[in-house]
């Protein structure tokens, strides 16, 4: 027998192990690690009813888990005499809860259009457990709502 042959045939079935075994680790990381390593960015909840002229500020769920951030959905119906800006952001308030940071982005919202603002809230874990009154303020129009912080 050639050893110049077997050398080849040697090397060859190495390589395809190799690129065998490269695959299995490559499908392993990219399904189960990754998913494992980067938890899934949490999705603003959907909204519970879509805005309207007669409610023009709708939510989605509305709760937070003391020392973490999530994010809520805000319906907005633009029934205002002009379009709403991309500088006009959610401005939200909450009685007895002075320390609600919120962060949001500007949307720009023609008149007669709806859109969902996907403000980002997050309260310190020293907050009280409770349901506190809100309100939401978006340009010239408000409306209350509840947040529970658990």
């Amino acid at each position: 027998m050639d050893k110049k042959g077997l050398s080849v045939s040697i090397n060859m079935v190495v390589i395809i192990i190799l690129a065998i075994m490269t695959l299995v680790v490559a499908i392993g990381f990219i399904t189960g690690f990754f998913a494992e390593m980067f938890p899934r960015i949490p999705q603003p909840p959907e909204l519970i009813e879509e805005p309207t002229p007669s409610k023009p500020i709708t939510f989605g769920l509305r709760a937070i888990e003391r020392g973490k951030s999530a994010p809520i959905s805000i319906g907005f119906y633009n029934d205002e005499e002009s379009t709403v800006s991309s500088d006009v952001v959610p401005v939200i308030t909450c009685l007895n809860l002075d320390s609600l940071s919120v962060s949001a982005l500007g949307l720009e919202v023609p008149i007669g259009d709806r859109t969902t603002y996907k403000p980002v809230l997050s309260v310190p874990r020293d907050t009280p457990r409770g349901i506190y009154s809100c309100t939401v303020t978006i340009s010239q129009t408000s409306s209350a709502f509840t947040l529970e912080v658990r």
